[in-house]
């Protein structure tokens, strides 16, 4: 890992702890400024065709896919991160299972679109979704996925929730690459891409994309059992009150299993970091 930091959970936290990764080696680890012991990130902007990576080699990318892949090739920990409502965490943690949904009314027409082409082309009487992210806690994942202030995000070891989703009843899963319309115009996408690509504009999202695909059945929505030890951690919304925080916690720890959670719920400090503070009230 070099000199990066890792998050740990604090001590007598029952948090499951992470698991370390590669971090790019051309640049020194950046704080990120989020709550989640401010993440380290990197970004590399050499134009070189190719890129030594720890151990993952980058060749023939594209200035901006390239700085992508660094983004999520430094993270610290193999995870995903899904912003969403309070009620939806509560499903989840109470019924022990993690919900695909069609994407048919995404506000992305052109997203939903690539996916209503792959399920005709693949003859599909279901085509379900679900989305997380790669990369560290940003501005626009909040606002955009998770706004009001019952707004969450929930962390995953990615290798622990994977397990569920067996290719064999279905599934598929991958990261989403982000294309510009030269690009499309230049090389039309494969009919087997077409769930995993996105318009570049949408390239910060870091977008991790698990789907369902089914030819003799017709459902709307599919759930999928999970354990609750998939869950690192919890973060509320930065905008809510932190006098609900307590409240919260409690909430979560005497749902039946989710006992351990109550200590790894935790109010994002993005918008209001007292470290940060402090640190630049030190400027000289």
């Amino acid at each position: 890992m070099g000199n990066a930091k890792l998050t740990r959970p604090p001590q007598g936290s029952n948090c499951l702890p992470g698991f370390t990764a590669n971090r790019c080696q051309h640049q020194p680890a950046m704080n990120q400024g989020g709550s989640d012991g401010e993440s380290n990130t990197c970004h590399n902007r050499r134009r070189s065709r190719e890129v030594a990576c720890g151990h993952v080699r980058v060749q023939q990318l594209s200035p901006d896919n390239r700085l992508r892949h660094f983004w999520r090739t430094c993270m610290t920990e193999p995870r995903l991160r899904r912003y969403t409502t309070t009620p939806a965490l509560l499903r989840i943690l109470r019924r022990k299972a993690i919900t695909l949904l069609d994407p048919i009314k995404w506000d992305d027409s052109n997203d939903s679109h690539s996916l209503s082409v792959f399920k005709e082309h693949r003859n599909l009487q279901t085509l379900l979704a679900l989305c997380f992210t790669e990369t560290a806690e940003t501005y626009h994942h909040w606002h955009v996925f998770a706004g009001d202030s019952g707004g969450v995000c929930i962390i995953f070891n990615k290798d622990l929730l994977l397990e569920h989703f067996d290719k064999s009843k279905g599934f598929d899963s991958g990261s989403v690459d982000y294309r510009t319309l030269d690009e499309l115009r230049n090389r039309r996408p494969s009919i087997a891409e077409l769930p995993f690509i996105k318009r570049a504009g949408y390239i910060d999202e870091c977008e991790f994309r698990i789907i369902y695909k089914n030819r003799t059945r017709q459902v709307t929505s599919k759930d999928v059992r999970i354990p609750i030890e998939c869950i690192q951690k919890i973060y509320l919304n930065p905008w809510m009150p932190k006098v609900l925080v307590k409240s919260f916690r409690e909430t979560i720890g005497s749902i039946e299993g989710c006992e351990r959670l109550n200590k790894c719920v935790f109010r994002s400090t993005l918008v209001g970091n007292n470290e940060w503070k402090e640190l630049v009230s030190e400027a000289a």
